[in-house]
């Protein structure tokens, strides 16, 4: 097999504490490194964190006509749904997601194929049931989920409303005509 691992301390902590989404925009793969799985070089993005709850990451190894793929999969909740709140977009649109775990370990995850997204609304059962917006995303990459050593290729944008707003009422875009989301 070829891989060897020492035994480890059972020091690790399960959860993710941070979530951070931007849009999906294909790169050429010069402009992308990875070196033994921590990314190195990426173009500079921003992004935006969701402030979000219950943040899960999920990687499954499948083999497929002879190679291997990586089903990639993430999820997170909002507590409370809100008039303004309207995540259509996130169904209409692919993106990449940066988790960081419990242990400070940054993954991003839609690196070359960009993530599916979709929602849901609940507002439970009863009263102590979770009422809120259930986010999730999911692909398939050639390669694993790269780490990231901190977040120095990203500018993390501020959270005001649903889109991104100059001041003007004129909603950003990602150069493509996509409104920026935030929470």
């Amino acid at each position: 097999m070829g891989y060897s691992r020492e035994i480890q301390c059972k020091d690790s902590n399960g959860g993710n504490i941070e979530f951070y989404l931007f849009p999906f925009v294909k790169y050429s793969r010069s402009q992308i490194t990875v070196v033994d799985n921590v990314l190195t070089a990426f173009p500079y993005s921003a992004i935006e964190s969701l402030n979000a709850n219950s943040i899960t990451f999920k990687e499954d190894i499948d083999e497929e006509d002879g190679g291997v793929s990586y089903t990639q999969s993430t999820s997170c909740k909002f507590a409370k749904i809100q008039s303004k709140d309207d995540y259509t977009r996130l169904a209409q649109q692919d993106y990449r997601v940066i988790v960081k775990d419990n242990n400070g370990n940054y993954r991003l995850l839609g690196l070359y194929n960009g993530m599916k997204g979709k929602f849901s609304k609940d507002t439970g059962s009863s009263r102590n049931v979770f009422n809120g917006f259930d986010l999730s995303f999911d692909n398939k990459e050639e390669k694993t989920a790269p780490f990231l050593t901190d977040l120095s290729f990203f500018d993390i944008v501020p959270i005001e409303g649903l889109f991104l707003e100059d001041g003007y009422g004129n909603i950003l875009d990602d150069g493509s005509g996509n409104g920026v989301i935030t929470n």
